[in-house]
């Protein structure tokens, strides 16, 4: 009984200390060359075609993050299929995901702010994306 305690708050600790260690869950490297680009568009247009949810809400975070880190890079490859999902999406949190990350790519210049944070996770992420959208309509009007 001591050693399993022992085992679990070893664990506990460890776990700890790696939660204390907060990464980005995005990765912040630029897109370089357009044979990379293709790829990452094909390998994300299959995920959003997945009937995974968990695999489309990634592919959509990954993609609005994606072109946060790199707001000058055209990423239009994405836009029919990002609208497709907020249409047609299985779960309503998809869809509405899904319209996130297309305003994220036809507005990135709307998200300065946003594009400057490492985020740990992609709710958090879409969190900021959706406040800054309330803002913006709330104080603006339009976007």
């Amino acid at each position: 009984m001591k050693a399993r305690t022992l085992i679990v708050a070893g664990m506990m600790l460890a776990g700890i200390t790696v939660g204390s260690n907060a990464q980005s869950y995005f990765s912040s490297t630029p897109i370089n060359g357009s044979a990379q680009k293709a790829r990452i568009v094909r390998n994300y247009l299959a995920c959003l075609a997945s009937d995974n949810e968990g695999t489309v809400e990634s592919a959509l975070a990954h993609i609005a993050a994606l072109k946060l880190n790199n707001p000058r890079v055209d990423l239009s490859g994405f836009d029919d299929a990002v609208t497709r999902v907020s249409r047609e999406g299985s779960t309503p949190l998809i869809r509405y995901k899904a319209y996130l990350t297309g305003e994220v790519l036809d507005n990135v210049t709307l998200f300065g702010d946003e594009s400057r944070k490492a985020y740990t996770e992609a709710d958090e992420m879409f969190l900021a994306v959706s406040s800054r959208l309330s803002r913006t309509v709330l104080s603006d009007g339009a976007l």
